[in-house]
């Protein structure tokens, strides 16, 4: 099997863009963890990659689904409460 190389993308999350200027929109992270991605893998590595996440500065609040399409609504109401940066963890599709 060859080899794949990965890059790593220097991003400053102190600089994310929020657009809109609204007092509701707030500069932390939502990561949405999908603890049964990988055959479970991603319930067992999402932690120590999420700490790494926040020891580098990143205000960042979690939420793990439980049922396929929990992912979605749980976007859409961080959305409602002003999260405009997500990361998505795990996922197998």
């Amino acid at each position: 099997m060859p080899s794949v190389a990965r890059r790593r993308f220097p991003f400053d999350f102190s600089a994310a863009h929020l657009g809109g200027g609204s007092a509701d929109v707030n500069g932390r992270f939502f990561a949405i963890v999908n603890p049964a991605a990988g055959g479970g893998r991603c319930g067992k590595l999402a932690p120590a990659a999420l700490d790494r996440v926040r020891r580098a500065g990143v205000d960042l609040e979690i939420a793990q689904t439980s049922r396929a399409g929990e992912a979605t609504s749980l976007a859409r109401s961080a959305y409602a409460k002003g999260y405009r940066n997500f990361l998505a963890v795990g996922g197998d599709g």
